[in-house]
């Protein structure tokens, strides 16, 4: 069913349409977050299919610490939000996406190593990383839901505009 509204006079349309923003800028966060959804979704699935087997790591897997964050915010005019790696995925998503370069790693604290491998116990100097090859996760999510996730910015935002435009003149 759609909804009637009666506007009586310019006065009514006036302070209907000088409403939107401050009755939209409450929702809007809300949109833009919802609406990203399935990019998170997607980069999460892909980030799972990267999972290591065995047991969990400490901070969690990569696919556990994806998220939607709003990083900025300019009145009722500006918004910007990020699709953001949290726990243990912001320290190793670039190292996954990107890959490394063979390099060397030293200690920072001590003056050994210390770590297991293959059920060992080691101590070392130094250790030389061979490098890592790039598995993009990420960058293929945003790729293939860009256009699905601006189209659904562009629909709720829609939405929120003309229910406060109606809800301001009934």
């Amino acid at each position: 069913m759609v909804a009637r509204s009666i506007i009586q006079g310019d006065a009514a349309l006036q302070a209907a349409l000088r409403n939107i923003p401050v009755k939209t800028n409450r929702g809007l966060d809300t949109v833009v977050a919802q609406s990203m959804e399935p990019m998170r979704a997607r980069t999460e699935a892909n980030a799972l299919r990267l999972r290591q087997p065995g047991k969990q790591p400490k901070g969690g897997h990569l696919d556990q610490g994806i998220v939607i964050k709003k990083v900025a915010a300019s009145g009722t005019t500006s918004r910007t939000f990020w699709l953001a790696f949290a726990k243990r995925a912001r320290y190793i998503a670039h190292l996954v996406e990107f890959g490394s370069r063979p390099h060397e790693i030293l200690p920072k604290k001590a003056s050994l190593l210390h770590f297991l491998w293959k059920g060992q116990e080691i101590f070392a100097t130094r250790v030389r990383h061979g490098g890592a090859k790039r598995t993009p996760f990420a960058v293929p999510a945003f790729e293939s839901t860009k256009g699905e996730v601006v189209n659904e910015v562009g629909r709720r935002t829609w939405a929120l505009i003309r229910g406060s435009v109606l809800s301001g003149i009934r």
